[in-house]
């Protein structure tokens, strides 16, 4: 993206992810974007195989404990033809986030978080939304948690002005049942505020 368009930008930075095991143990893998992997171009379509099942901190990704060996992730985004999760990193100046392309009103942005053992479970916490620059901008979402069609937490309201701050939080703290797959959903609805609209991308972070 060329930074002339960057007025359009909105920052997301993801969901931290927890597994839960049968023996009652718990660990936690939090993608902070806060550096670029190796095998993946910055301001570019995140990667599919990024945070796939993580025991070790890396590029992008911090683990407590022994991390979500068992959990693999997809990313996906429906709505627009270039509705997608684009990696953004720029050393630590503004942003270090998950971008929310083209989210446009009646877009939305998936991340599917797929247990490849029976005893692990996908627990999805907690993100913030960060509308990067500050303007009249307003934002609406829908963000559920579902187990294939079936909605299991939410959908709920999320709605802000674009201030500039990466201080909208949303907390899901919600579990899925041993070798569930679980898929967090961020659906962009027409504004329950007033002020101006538009397309744009938006980015989350942890």
């Amino acid at each position: 993206m060329k930074l002339k368009k960057l007025h359009h930008l909105r920052p997301i930075a993801l969901a931290a992810v927890g597994v839960f095991l049968g023996r009652g143990a718990q660990a936690d893998t939090i993608i902070d974007f806060d550096a670029v992997p190796s095998d993946q171009s910055n301001k570019n379509q995140v990667i599919q195989t990024f945070g796939d099942y993580v025991s070790a901190s890396s590029e992008g990704v911090t683990v407590a404990g022994f991390g979500t060996p068992n959990i693999g992730l997809t990313w996906q985004g429906n709505g627009q033809t270039d509705t997608r999760w684009d990696y953004y990193e720029d050393g630590g100046v503004l942003w270090s986030a998950g971008q929310l392309n083209d989210s446009a009103v009646g877009a939305a942005h998936e991340v599917v978080f797929t247990p490849n053992s029976a005893s692990a479970s996908v627990s999805v916490k907690s993100f913030n939304f960060h509308p990067y620059y500050d303007s009249s901008e307003r934002f609406t979402y829908n963000v559920s948690v579902l187990s294939g069609a079936t909605v299991i937490s939410g959908p709920t309201l999320v709605t802000f002005k674009s201030d500039s701050t990466k201080n909208h939080a949303v907390n899901l703290n919600t579990t899925g049942a041993p070798g569930q797959e679980l898929t967090l959903r961020l659906a962009r609805v027409a504004s329950t505020l007033g002020g101006a609209r538009s397309k744009g991308t938006l980015m989350i972070l942890p």
